[in-house]
């Protein structure tokens, strides 16, 4: 599979390391093809989808996910600054649809933040590792529940306000010619 070409190129340990069955590499396929689209079109990298994918499906040890899971991210990234990069902001089609300014503000902190996160990862216990994933998963599909609920509730309230909007008859002003010899004297 294309997973344990990768899991070969990244010169991962490969002593003790499972491939899944046929059927789990399937499911496991077509399960993290769905959740990339869907990462891809939210917007979001899909590493919190990708890892639980890679960890309960494929089986493969969390070192190894983490590793398959960010590799799958940047091919998300790369795909989406490739369709993107000609684009022009909607309101604004002179400024670019990336805004580059925050890039440039957001990638050191990420950047420094990744490497913090690899130094820890090196020596916390993998069962730390899983618990601070855990966390860290169930923050962020709080916090996207939360916001895609509140979207859901403002579109819903816009469509109801044209919908009442559209039901509401417009009353004509009377025209000249409908006013009759006997409505005047």
């Amino acid at each position: 599979s294309s997973l344990f070409t990768l899991h070969c190129l990244l010169h991962l340990p490969t002593s003790g390391v499972e491939m899944p069955a046929p059927l789990n590499e399937a499911i496991g396929s077509i399960t993290i093809y769905f959740a990339c689209t869907l990462a891809s079109a939210a917007g979001i990298g899909g590493g919190g989808l990708n890892l639980p994918i890679l960890l309960v499906i494929w089986g493969f040890e969390f070192s190894n996910a983490v590793v398959l899971s960010l590799f799958a991210v940047l091919g998300n990234v790369l795909s989406q600054v490739m369709v993107n990069i000609q684009g022009r902001h909607p309101l604004h089609k002179t400024r670019p649809l990336i805004y580059f300014d925050a890039v440039l503000i957001l990638l050191p902190a990420q950047l420094g933040g990744a490497n913090i996160g690899v130094l820890i990862a090196k020596v916390a216990p993998h069962t730390i590792l899983k618990i601070l994933a855990m966390v860290t998963l169930i923050f962020a599909v709080g916090k996207t529940l939360k916001k895609g609920l509140a979207r859901w509730d403002a579109e819903t309230a816009k469509k109801t306000l044209t919908d009442v909007k559209a039901a509401t008859p417009i009353e004509q002003p009377l025209l000249p010619s409908a006013i009759t010899e006997d409505s005047t004297g």
